[in-house]
């Protein structure tokens, strides 16, 4: 869980990312027009910072979750509104993949003509193509977010992104699933994330970017100025810690499991002494004794993998919201704790057995 983490390839720019939270509230903006004005020129100033090579403003940035929203893709029938797709939803600046050094795979990203006055236009990412679009022919299709009931106009793809985790990395089972990106000049936010990449320490832009802000308007605040990378660290937290512990707790459970087992095993094992020795004393061999014994052994062993495997597949479902991108029902995992068991109680088994196979059967006939 925690190496996963680590080396969790996100697949954007993280590190020399500054981002931070703005909002604009209907008292002060009442009007739809003004909200889009006052962003679009956030972002068009902060484009023009010294040092910034991409900036961008979006509903939600990448990794720490997006909406989510069913939506009716052309060329597709639904029966019921139970029957459209849930997908994930952004809506984002003109930049936002240059912010985040992204690629476009297919086609464009949004530009300034996709306005109020412009087609209405959206992006998706490529888990969304290869689901509704497998033969690769998404740009030109059209989308509509919502059900049967929606005011949502239907949009036209002009864009191929890659996947950004638009659903995040915490507790979704798929944060790679299906997504589209619709542009801030077509649709109404208030409050959006601000994404401004630069060459070295990030948060050098701090000042920059709130004086930015103010120039603006004096009375807009922004918060929650941190690093993209910082973000995706703090959203994260739960995992690194009960990551941690379960780590910890799992391999101090796993060795107390093998010395309890090896000396419930060897306790058996020694507590036949007296039957060994009367099975040397009529002719049996050493390696048939031992082979009896380990025999017996590995069925009650067997007996007992069965049932604690059960119960911890069981355990394993409760705990699957603490992991990141972990099976608790891993075959792997299974297999590894099912033949270090294995082997330690063959060896709890076969030291007792051979043991007792070299004393004199006179004196395995005294033990008690």
């Amino acid at each position: 869980d925690v190496y996963k983490r680590q080396t969790l390839d996100w697949g954007f720019a993280r590190a020399e990312v500054f981002t931070a939270r703005v909002g604009l509230f209907p008292t002060d903006y009442p009007e739809v027009s003004d909200r889009i004005a006052f962003f679009e020129q956030l972002q068009t100033r902060l484009s023009e910072l010294p040092g910034v090579r991409g900036a961008a403003l979006t509903t939600s940035l990448p990794g720490l979750g997006s909406w989510g929203s069913f939506a009716g893709v052309q060329g597709q029938s639904y029966a019921t509104d139970q029957d459209y797709p849930l997908i994930r939803r952004q809506i984002i600046t003109p930049g936002y993949f240059q912010a985040f050094d992204v690629d476009i795979l297919a086609g464009r990203p949004f530009e300034a003509q996709d306005d109020t006055e412009g087609m209405d236009v959206a992006l998706v990412n490529q888990a969304f193509a290869d689901q509704f679009f497998p033969g690769g022919e998404a740009l030109g299709k059209q989308v509509r977010v919502g059900r049967s009931d929606t005011e949502e106009p239907w949009r036209t793809i002009v864009g191929v992104v890659p996947n950004l985790y638009m659903g995040g990395a915490l507790n979704d089972e798929d944060p790679n699933g299906p997504g589209i990106y619709t542009p801030l000049a077509q649709e109404d936010a208030r409050f959006l994330s601000i994404a401004v990449r630069t060459d070295g320490n990030p948060m050098r832009l701090t000042s920059l970017v709130r004086e930015t802000v103010a120039g603006l308007d004096g009375d807009v605040p922004i918060y929650w100025t941190e690093s993209m990378e910082q973000s995706l660290e703090e959203s994260t937290w739960p995992f690194r810690i009960f990551g941690t512990l379960f780590a910890a707790f799992g391999v101090a459970a796993l060795f107390l499991a093998s010395v309890g087992l090896y000396g419930v095993m060897s306790f058996s094992v020694r507590r036949r002494t007296t039957e060994v020795g009367i099975r040397m004393a009529l002719g049996a061999e050493p390696r048939d004794v031992i082979g009896m014994i380990l025999r017996q052994g590995l069925w009650q062993m067997g007996v007992g993998l069965l049932l604690g495997g059960g119960v911890a597949l069981l355990v394993g479902q409760g705990i699957q919201l603490l992991l990141f991108q972990v099976d608790p029902r891993d075959p792997v995992i299974f297999a590894a704790i099912a033949a270090l068991l294995t082997c330690t109680g063959l060896a709890a088994s076969y030291v007792p057995a051979a043991r007792a196979t070299r004393v004199d059967p006179m004196v395995a006939f005294q033990a008690d």
